[in-house]
This record gives C-alpha cells, structure tokens and sequence, in this order.
C-alpha cells in the first residue's frame, strides 16, 4: 500500500487561506496514488471545509482514500 503519509502544499491558519492538500504517494518513485485537500471555511471562523478527494481507481478500496481523510482530520485538529 502508499505511504499515507501526509504532503501538505499551502498555507493554513488566515481566513482565506489556500487550500492544503495531502498527496498520497510511493517515495522511491514518486507516484502519486491520490490526494485530497481542506481549506479553512471562508464563511466561519474555526471551521474548515473538506474538499476533493480522488484516487486513481487502481489504488481504490485499498484505504488510501480513508488514510487521506484521516489526515485532513488530524491536521484540523492540530
């Protein structure tokens, strides 16, 4: 299975803030497995919007969708 170690790529923190993403991939080789993304709510303060989620379908029901999730999640909580 991928790492389900998270890459995150943005800021986070301002309102307003692009979103973060957290890639899903082999680190010898790169490959990316999927991703998904969050973004603080543009609306509410302390609140965040999960948003895209996509893996390709040769690494689906393999948990990588679930793993990205669980990331998003741990890193809102943060």
């Amino acid at each position: 299975m991928p790492s389900a170690d998270p890459a995150p790529l943005g800021n986070q923190g301002r309102l307003g803030a692009p979103p973060r993403v957290l890639v899903a991939s082999d680190s010898p080789t790169g490959e990316v497995y999927g991703f998904a993304g969050y973004r603080q709510s543009w609306v509410m303060n302390n609140a965040f919007e999960l948003i895209w989620i996509a893996v390709f379908p040769q690494w689906r029901k393999l948990g990588v969708g679930a793993a990205r999730t669980r990331a998003r999640l741990s890193e809102i909580e943060k």
